[in-house]
């Protein structure tokens, strides 16, 4: 009696042993797996600090005004950013702070709003940004604020 012809052949099914073509496929589809977990486990995860913005001037005055800012500014909140920017109360002061303390997070749209504002002041004018935290800062750097204001850290 003759044995099977796949029963003879090393690798085959019922042998035990896996055909290179098929350890790969296994390995392909392991990899996939985990490339798939790692993308999912690396998306941005909502934070308990993400807010609506507030923007508010807290102090107006001839000499000196100042904004504060809270939670995110981002793209939906560039129309109210750039009507507070051209308020007369800020347009008027000698020195303007932007008070940063309580701001989680700055888009690019909002740091150049604040470069444009910054621009169009008067030379004599300071403008000052106190209390960003460190991805604030970040950003306003990016923009070169740092270079029309004085940004403390």
């Amino acid at each position: 009696m003759r044995a099977p012809a796949d029963a003879a052949r090393p690798g085959a099914a019922g042998s035990g042993e896996r055909l290179e073509g098929e350890e790969e496929n296994e390995r392909a589809t392991t990899a996939g797996r985990h490339t798939e977990e790692v993308a999912v486990a690396s998306e941005p995860q909502p934070t308990a600090r993400a807010r609506r913005p507030t923007l508010s001037i807290t102090e107006a005055g001839r000499r000196r005004a100042v904004l504060a800012f809270s939670g995110r500014l981002d793209a939906g909140a560039l129309g109210e950013l750039e009507e507070r920017l051209v308020d007369p109360r800020l347009l008027d002061a000698q020195e303007v702070v932007l008070e940063m303390g309580d701001l989680d997070h700055i888009d690019l749209a909002c740091a150049y709003a604040l470069i444009r504002a910054a621009t169009g002041r008067p030379q004599s004018a300071a403008l000052t940004v106190r209390g960003a935290d460190r991805t604030v800062r970040r950003t306003l750097h990016a923009v070169g604020l740092d270079a029309v204001a004085v940004i403390e850290e």
